[in-house]
């Protein structure tokens, strides 16, 4: 039933430019589920740290870059042209 009303909103879509916002709003509001809520955010995307080899990069990556020094050698910039 549902992917049914998915088609037939999706041909409306494109067949009635003027209906675009609120069938965007519909999609949203009963066809999205969030993967997750909550540190004041809504996102329908995967996170990173939901898998455990992906947390572990995640974390390390995150360590990395409150570790990290920018100066002008890591960035490249050159006085001399």
């Amino acid at each position: 039933m549902n992917q049914k009303i998915f088609e037939i909103g999706r041909s409306a879509y494109f067949r009635y430019p003027q209906f675009q916002p609120l069938i965007e709003f519909m999609y949203r509001k009963f066809f999205l589920k969030p993967k997750f809520s909550g540190w004041g955010m809504t996102t329908e995307h995967e996170l990173p740290w939901k898998d455990l080899d992906e947390n572990n990069i995640f974390s390390k990556a995150s360590i990395d870059v409150k570790n990290f020094e920018f100066t002008k050698k890591t960035a490249g910039i050159n006085k001399k042209m």
